[in-house]
């Protein structure tokens, strides 16, 4: 089913709890955002959402009451948060509509107890209460999350993807570099927006730069360190997708230690090791 498809599935089922499964370059926003103004929408169509009304508009402009996303992709989910949200879901409706919608974006990396909050709300939903999760790799959902869900395979959007990123003045040598440093829709317009891409490509090419330079690759571990480790993961990523295959699986065992979040002056040592090799695998 292509999204539209998708979103109108869902709208005549008003389906809950549901975990779409995020491809690469997977709009998953589009389906998330669609659903959610489907069910809210004053103009219905065929089941389908006008994007016009009072409703549709709150949603796009991120001003409906009801609606708490929490983002495990950006920042670790915390059990704090998940109660509040599920004790906020409790009391009435700040909303006309009546409906209250929880997106909780990278249910893997949820740990137990964050999931066991979630348990008793999502085993047996309020009415018009809507908990709609996204994942990057179902395997690493606890089961007794995932077995409560629907779950819906997304399709990737990337020729949608790179005609948005042309629309917003980005040229085709940038474009490629994007989809070099980042697997995922969203990832990749929230790092054109706070500046994050340009940071990580201005390291990668230092590093580069002065492959051989270890008066200087000294001075760059500086800003090395003042990277996370999600924004180190990035730059090796970058790497790796410009790698052949013996590189590669050096630079996953890196991504690997980098997930650990491991010592970051030992993160870079290990990464220059590896591009100082570039002339003798590549």
């Amino acid at each position: 089913m292509n999204k539209n498809q998708i979103v109108n599935f869902l709208s005549k089922n008003k389906t809950s709890p549901i975990i779409f499964l995020e491809a690469p370059y997977s709009d998953v926003n589009s389906v998330l955002y669609g659903y959610i103004k489907s069910i809210n929408c004053l103009n219905k169509s065929s089941g389908f959402f006008c994007g016009d009304c009072l409703q549709c508009k709150k949603i796009d402009n991120k001003s409906y009451f009801d609606l708490i996303e929490l983002n495990g992709f950006q920042k670790n989910i915390i059990k704090e948060d998940v109660v509040q949200s599920i004790e906020k879901f409790k009391a009435s409706a700040l909303e006309s509509t009546g409906n209250k919608f929880l997106i909780i974006k990278g249910i893997e990396n949820a740990n137990k107890s964050v999931c066991n909050s979630l348990l008793a709300s999502i085993e047996n939903p309020k009415t018009s209460t809507y908990y709609l999760f996204v994942s990057r790799n179902l395997e690493k959902i606890i089961p007794t999350i995932k077995s409560r869900c629907q779950i819906l395979s997304l399709g990737s959007d990337k020729d949608q993807l790179i005609d948005r990123l042309m629309t917003l003045g980005i040229n085709g040598t940038k474009i490629d570099k994007l989809l070099k440093m980042y697997n995922y829709y969203e990832d990749i317009l929230i790092s054109i927006e706070n500046g994050e891409f340009e940071k990580i490509d201005s390291l990668y090419t230092r590093i580069i730069e002065n492959n051989n330079d270890f008066a200087n690759l000294k001075f760059i571990l500086d800003d090395f360190k003042k990277l996370n480790h999600f924004e180190i993961e990035l730059l090796i990523n970058y790497f790796f997708n410009q790698s052949q295959s013996i590189k590669k699986i050096k630079l996953s065992e890196l991504i690997n230690d980098c997930r650990l979040k491991l010592n970051k002056t030992l993160i870079y040592n290990s990464l220059i090791n590896i591009v100082h090799d570039r002339g003798n695998n590549e």
